[in-house]
């Protein structure tokens, strides 16, 4: 008897697909190490994925870990008093493991200013102002987004023409018979995967400004290069045509 209802149960598992025995693909992997200019591993070392909440810190021996990482390009920040800020971008294969080595510059105080005048890089937002100067595409500056205090980051989005939000993706109204045609995203110039607009974005208070172009001839040309989302039933992963959203964060206080 207990051998007919093992060979039944048998039988009925075999029907069922691969994924009902929880055969998901696994997300990507980074597994680093973390030292200084002297190859001296460096604890204490936060390291986060810029435009998600994952932060992890190094350990005695320099070492981090962070899985379940989507597929796509992601940016590493590795910060620690002391040494320069150190941003990486890296290239997630999901169910792959991606080992790097990233070394940070201790901080050294400068005695001749005009040296130091000459070292200052470049004010990151300084693109988005010449854009705004000029007019095309639409734009929220720091000021203003101060002023409108909203709590989360997709209700600034959801001011601009052109966007509307369905399943928490920032979705492109401009054409109604591609409803499904999501914004393309980029974090201080950096391509970032098709986000969850309340849990992925930075918050209200690290932005510095917003950009958004609604369609694809008003897209600044570096960033009207990356997928190409034409056609109906083709947009599910966004692209130039379904339009851009330009992140920019605050540096410093």
């Amino acid at each position: 008897m207990i051998a007919r209802a093992a060979a039944f149960i048998l039988a009925i598992l075999s029907l069922l697909p691969a994924s009902a025995f929880g055969q998901v693909r696994a997300g990507g992997v980074i597994d680093g190490v973390v030292s200084d200019s002297n190859l001296v591993r460096l604890s204490g070392a936060a390291v986060a994925i810029v435009g998600t909440t994952t932060e992890v810190t190094t350990d005695e021996r320099g070492h981090f870990r962070i899985s379940g990482i989507p597929s796509g390009r992601v940016l590493l920040m590795i910060r620690r008093i002391g040494y320069v800020s150190l941003p990486s971008i890296l290239e997630v294969v999901a169910g792959d493991t991606l080992r790097s080595s990233f070394t940070l510059e201790r901080v050294v105080p400068a005695l001749d200013t005009v040296v130091v005048a000459a070292r200052t890089p470049d004010n990151p937002l300084s693109e988005f102002e010449k854009r705004r100067r000029q007019g095309v595409g639409q734009f929220m500056t720091r000021e203003q987004i101060e002023k409108l205090h909203f709590a989360e980051t997709a209700s600034y989005l959801l001011t601009f023409k052109s966007t509307e939000v369905i399943a928490n993706k920032l979705l492109n109204k401009r054409d109604r018979p591609l409803r499904n045609c999501p914004y393309q995203f980029f974090l201080d110039g950096v391509l970032v995967n098709t986000p969850d607009v309340i849990a992925d974005l930075p918050r209200p208070g690290e932005l510095a400004g917003i950009e958004v172009y609604s369609g694809p001839s008003t897209i600044p040309i570096q960033y009207n290069t990356i997928g190409d989302g034409a056609g109906p039933g083709a947009n599910s992963n966004g692209g130039a045509s379904c339009g851009v959203v330009l992140l920019w964060t605050r540096r410093g206080p």
